[in-house]
């Protein structure tokens, strides 16, 4: 027999929030001149699409062409399931001594979905260690302008 009550469910058709993309930097990262890396971007989370994201580099003592490769186009992709991926860095072997040299990498953003950088994580500083040989010092000889012989 019938209490006259009834339970009724509404659906939401509206989609939860996502948490915002947020990707960052290690601070700093080596190379061996002449040699190539990969500097990797984190990613907050998982991605379900592939994600471009867009990136500069700052020359510093090392310059752009010189002691590292500049790409045309400075854009990397994070393929979907993943939380990151490496940045390659591509630097160029002189065969002059200069010591170690440093450039910056700056995250700029990411598409299609909005990404935003952790602050204070969006640049890394990329040191190229120097695998030429630093020069010797010449041994320089020198002689007294004048000596003094007692005879005998």
């Amino acid at each position: 027999e019938g209490k006259g009550e009834s339970v009724i469910t509404i659906v939401d058709k509206d989609t939860a929030p996502v948490d915002p993309l947020v990707m960052h930097l290690a601070p700093a990262y080596s190379v061996v001149e002449g040699e190539s890396t990969g500097i990797r971007v984190f990613l907050n989370r998982l991605v379900t699409r592939d994600i471009i994201i867009t990136y500069s580099f700052e020359d510093d003592t090392a310059k752009a062409g010189v002691n590292f490769v500049r790409p045309n186009v400075q854009e990397m992709t994070i393929p979907t399931g993943s939380d990151g991926g490496p940045l390659r860095i591509d630097t160029l072997h002189d065969n002059v001594f200069t010591g170690n040299l440093k450039f910056t990498v700056k995250l700029i953003s990411g598409s299609p979905v909005t990404t935003t950088v952790a602050e204070g994580k969006g640049e890394s500083v990329i040191t190229i260690v120097d695998k030429d040989t630093a020069p010797v010092d010449p041994l320089v000889m020198h002689l007294a302008p004048a000596y003094s012989v007692v005879e005998g």
